[in-house]
Order: C-alpha cells, then structure tokens, then sequence
C-alpha cells in the first residue's frame, strides 16, 4: 500500500541457491546428495535380478541368448577435467559409476555442441522415447525371445536385468579402466590409456588414448590385431552402404604423435641420467695450462675438451701405453678412428671425466706468437 515501509525487498534473481552437489556431504544430508533414480537403475534393479538368480536356473539356450543379446547392445558402447563429469580424477570408483549415483551441478560440466544431433530425426525421436525404448528393448524383448523356448522368467532375469548390469560395468569401465590401466602412447597430458583388457570389457574402447587423441576416427584400435568389434562393426555397415563418411585420420599424422609421446619417454628417462659435466658449466683453458697440466696428470684434448683420464689409465682396454701416448696432445683424430674407433659407450664413459675446454678449441698456433704493438 502506498506509503508503506515494511515491505520485505524482492529476491535478487540473480542470487542463486547452492546446489547440493558443492556441499559437504555429512549425516544429515548424505540421501540429498544421493541420485535416487540411477541408484534404483543401476544398483537395485541389477541387485534384484542377482536374489532372482538364485532361485531361476540358467537354461543353455538363454544363456547362448544372454550373452549374443549383450554383445548386439553393447555395440553402442562408443575426459578428464573438473567438467568431465566422471573425472577419473576424483577417483576410480567416482569415475566408474559414483558420478551416476551422486548428484551433479549442471553448471559445472562442459559444454558442446550438439546442433547436429538436434537436427537428426531419429536421434530427437530415441530421445523422445527413451524409457520406453529402454523398457522395451532392455527387458520385455529379451524376455520375449526367451519365451519361445518356454523360459520367461529366465529370459527376463539372464537376457534382461544381468544383461543390462554387464552392459552397464562394460559401458563404465571406459569412464574408469580406460583412464586408469595401460599405456599412453600418443599423448600423456590427460589420462586416457590404451589396453587390451579394457578393450576386451568395452567392445574396442580400451584404445582409449587413440581415441581422444584422433576423436574423428571412427576406429578405436588400428591395427588389424588389436580387439574392437566396435570398429569391425562400422567398417561393415560402411560396405553394406549403411554407414557413410567414415573419418580416419593419416598414418603420417599418427605416427608423429606416436614418435613424439617416446621422445618425450626418452627425453625424461635422459633427464634421470649422469651424463657429466655440462660443457656450458666447464671452465676454459689455455693451451698452454693445458700442456703444464699434462706433465703432472693424465689429460687429453678430445674435439676440443679437457679430460682427466689419471683414474682411467690402468682400466683402458687398449693397454696403458697406448692412452698415455695422448697424454698432453689433441687426441681428437686417435680417438675417432686414427689409431682406434671408439664405441658410443666409450664417447659416453669419457664425456665424465670433462674437466675443461681449451680456448678455441684446440692447440692455435697464432696464440703461441709474441703479440706485437701496433
């Protein structure tokens, strides 16, 4: 009314309220922060159908049906930030189903663009329906099938419900086990990985780390021995004309990731390595010094540095006599093939006894000159 003052202000709309998933966890409120519907379809269903079992018995021709039902639905079975949702970083068993039981804040999780499946009619038609579908094809046709040999029961239990809880674990294996077992050898900035035991649980996608790193390929294993049904199953449509366009990326461009993850392998393990004296770190000697150095300690001039071969002498393969007779000489042409060939070890064994390097690299005889006024 006009003139009133006690009027409580309007709530800013654009204060927020916290959302569960950003809260702590405690006593009082674990069943908030808990997705109640994943939980029902994929702990209790499955828990259900596993009590069931005990009293169903397993028929052959189910099973044989269980299983080839499983292989045909987990054909469909094909990240790593704080907007990942299942970041295999909160952990292993976060990233493999607790990121389905717990709630998440939608705000916090990446964003794409999806206008291409937006405009594919069966695509928003599968949306649409999905429980249906799910409902349909996940138990009612696997228990249909079954009845024909007369084991309903058996059907919707083995063919449906243990079925669904083995595609579902495949399916959640490429969010965990994907990222968390096997090798990374296209690229370790994220964690993706490649193994065949993933590969054998998720119908192909254990080459995981291929598969993030050439996302347009439609193959997550190349080479012919490796395990993905996925991709065998593709590469058939695309025969039969009913798939098209199907993207792989260029050998060339594949192998220089491949090369260029090793390096980066090779170049830490170099890093873990004495490999002496840095020739940058080394003080610089005259000729001069060098040969007064010489007349006291075993030294050698090889392409240019200084090296103290005093502890070396009585080791030398080619016997004591032959390595003194560089003792206070450029040894660069004896050492490289003038009187002996030596082997990359032994490059290697002399580069840690540096000591120096000679002022232009050798004995300069325009050094050894008065220098006159001009």
């Amino acid at each position: 009314m006009p003139g009133e003052t006690n009027i409580p202000p309007r709530r800013d709309r654009h204060v927020s309220k916290v959302h569960i998933a950003d809260t702590p966890i405690t006593l009082r409120n674990w069943h908030k922060h808990v997705n109640w519907l994943n939980v029902t379809m994929i702990v209790l269903i499955p828990l259900y159908g596993c009590i069931q079992a005990l009293w169903i018995p397993l028929r052959l021709k189910t099973a044989i049906w269980a299983v080839a039902y499983y292989f045909f639905t987990a054909l469909g079975v094909t990240a790593d930030t704080e907007r990942d949702p299942y970041s295999v970083h909160k952990g292993i068993f976060y990233a493999h189903f607790g990121w389905m039981i717990l709630k998440q804040n939608p705000k916090r999780f990446g964003r794409t663009d999806i206008s291409d499946l937006n405009a594919d009619p069966v695509i928003v038609w599968q949306h649409r329906h999905f429980l249906k579908i799910v409902v349909l094809m996940g138990l009612v046709v696997p228990m249909l099938v079954a009845g024909i040999w007369g084991d309903w029961w058996g059907g919707f239990v083995y063919a449906g419900i243990l079925r669904i809880f083995f595609v579902q674990q495949a399916t959640f294996c490429v969010n965990s086990l994907a990222h968390w077992l096997g090798e990374q050898p296209f690229d370790d900035r994220n964690s993706p990985r490649d193994h065949v035991v993933t590969a054998l649980a998720t119908m192909g996608e254990g080459y995981h780390n291929f598969h993030h790193e050439f996302p347009s390929d439609y193959r997550n294993a190349i080479r012919w021995y490796q395990y993905d049904p996925t991709k065998w199953a593709i590469w058939c449509w695309g025969q039969m004309g009913l798939a098209r366009d199907l993207k792989m990326f260029r050998e060339n461009e594949i192998e220089k990731g491949r090369v260029q993850q090793l390096q980066k392998k090779v170049d830490k393990k170099r890093a873990e390595l004495d490999w002496g004296t840095p020739l940058s770190e080394l003080p610089v000697m005259e000729w001069e010094e060098f040969v007064e150095r010489a007349r006291s300690r075993a030294l050698v001039v090889v392409a240019g540095v200084v090296h103290d071969v005093e502890d070396f002498v009585k080791e030398h393969p080619g016997g004591r006599a032959m390595i003194q007779a560089g003792v206070g000489k450029d040894a660069t042409a004896m050492f490289n093939g003038g009187v002996y060939y030596h082997s990359n070890a032994a490059h290697n064994l002399l580069s840690m006894m540096r000591v120096a390097v000679i002022r232009g690299g050798s004995e300069v005889e325009i050094w050894k000159r008065p220098q006159k006024e001009m």
